[in-house]
C-alpha cells in the first residue's frame, strides 16, 4: 500500500533541464517552482531531500516514464519515487514531459495507482512483464535489421589468424563528471578504444566531456535525450528525441553522430527501420556492480578481475555511467 505523504513533489524534464512542483496533500504549492539545468541532477537531488526533514512530513517524487535520468540518484539519497504512466496524465509535448504540477497531482490524487520505483526495477518497476513481452514480438524485425547491417549484437565472431580475440567496450548513459573524465583516463592510460552512447540532456550540460571523448578518437553515439521508455513515444516523439540528441552530441564533437543504442528495445526496433542512416548497438553483456543499498553503480570499473570470463571474442558490453555517488571514484582493472 502506498504510504500517505503529505508532500508531493512532480518533477517534469524539459529541453533546458528538469523544473520541480512541491504541493501539498490540499494542493497548494509549499515552495515555488524550482529550476534545474540538465547537469544538475545532485544539487536537484538534495533540493528535495532538505525539504522533508525540516517539518517531519514524508515527501514523495513523482516521474514520468520519459525521465530515466533521475530514479537512481533519488533512490540512492532514499527518497522515495513513483512513476505516473501516460494513461494517468495528460499528454506530453514534442520534447519534454508533463508539466511538474501535474506530476505532483498524480501522486496527490491517486499514489496507490503509481508505481513505485525500486533500484532493481529501476524505471521499469512494475511493466517488465511489457518489457519482456516487447523484446520477444521484436525478434523478427530485429533480426532483418541484423542481416541489412543495421543492429550489431555483436562483431566479427571470427578472429583472422594471428590477432587477439577482441570485445566492444561501451560506455552508455553521460556524460557524467567526475566519473567520464576518469574513465577517460583509464582508457588512455590503457590504450583502449570505447564507444560512449551519449544522453542528450548530459552532453548539452557537459560538452567538453563529449569534445574529449571526441579528440582521444573514440566513438560517439546517441542515447536518446532523456533516456526515455520508448514504448510510450510518439514516432514524432521519439524522432525528436534522436534528433536533438544528435545535435548536441555533433555540436560539442564537431563530428557526426553515427551510431544509436536505445535505452529500451520494446517494440521500438520497428520504429528505428524508419531512420534510414541509422546504426543501433544491442549489448551482448553489462558491465556494472551493485552497491550494498541495491542501487545500480560501480566503485571500479573491473572488467579483467570479474566479468572477462563471460565474454566471447566480438561481445558488446555496455557500462553504464549515471548512478554513482560523487564519493565513489573510477578506477582501472587490478593487475
Amino acid at each position: 500500500m502506498a504510504e500517505p505523504a503529505r508532500c508531493y513533489a512532480g518533477i517534469a524534464w524539459t529541453p533546458a533541464g528538469f523544473e520541480v512542483a512541491v504541493l501539498d496533500k490540499g494542493g497548494q504549492p509549499v515552495r515555488p517552482l524550482a529550476r534545474f539545468g540538465p547537469g544538475q541532477q545532485g544539487e536537484l537531488t538534495g533540493y528535495l531531500a532538505g525539504l522533508a526533514p525540516g517539518s517531519g512530513e514524508p515527501l514523495v517524487a513523482v516521474l514520468d516514464s520519459t525521465n530515466g535520468v533521475l530514479d537512481g540518484t533519488l533512490l540512492a539519497a532514499g527518497l522515495p519515487v513513483y512513476r505516473a504512466d501516460p494513461w494517468l496524465l495528460p499528454g506530453r509535448p514534442l520534447l519534454g514531459s508533463v508539466p511538474a504540477q501535474a506530476l505532483a497531482d498524480a501522486g496527490r490524487h491517486g499514489l496507490a495507482a503509481l508505481s513505485r520505483l525500486t533500484a532493481r526495477g529501476g524505471t521499469l518497476t512494475g511493466r517488465g512483464a511489457e518489457h519482456r513481452a516487447g523484446i520477444t514480438s521484436s525478434r523478427a524485425q530485429a533480426t532483418a535489421l541484423t542481416g541489412a547491417g543495421r543492429l550489431a549484437r555483436h562483431g566479427r565472431r571470427l578472429t583472422p589468424a594471428g590477432a587477439a580475440p577482441e570485445v566492444a567496450l561501451t560506455f552508455d548513459d553521460g556524460p557524467n563528471p567526475p566519473y567520464t573524465g576518469q574513465i577517460l583516463g583509464i582508457l588512455a592510460r590503457y590504450q583502449v578504444p570505447a564507444t560512449f552512447f551519449c544522453v542528450g540532456l548530459q552532453a548539452s550540460a557537459h560538452p567538453a566531456d563529449v569534445a574529449r571523448m571526441a579528440a582521444a578518437g573514440h566513438g560517439l553515439g546517441n542515447h536518446t535525450w532523456s533516456h526515455p521508455f520508448l514504448p510510450d513515444l510518439t514516432r514524432a516523439q521519439l524522432a525528436e528525441q534522436l534528433d536533438r540528441t544528435d545535435e548536441a552530441v555533433s555540436r560539442a564533437a564537431r563530428t557526426i553522430v553515427q551510431s544509436r543504442s536505445l535505452p529500451v528495445i520494446v517494440r521500438s526496433i520497428t520504429r528505428m527501420s524508419e531512420y534510414g542512416r541509422s546504426r543501433m548497438r544491442c549489448s551482448t553483456s553489462r558491465c556494472s556492480k551493485r552497491r550494498p543499498n541495491g542501487v545500480p553503480g560501480a566503485d571500479s570499473i573491473d572488467v579483467v578481475d570479474t566479468q572477462t570470463s563471460r565474454f566471447t571474442p566480438a561481445s558488446c558490453i555496455a557500462s553504464m555511467m549515471l548512478t554513482m555517488p560523487r564519493e565513489y571514484t573510477v578506477v582501472g582493472p587490478r593487475r
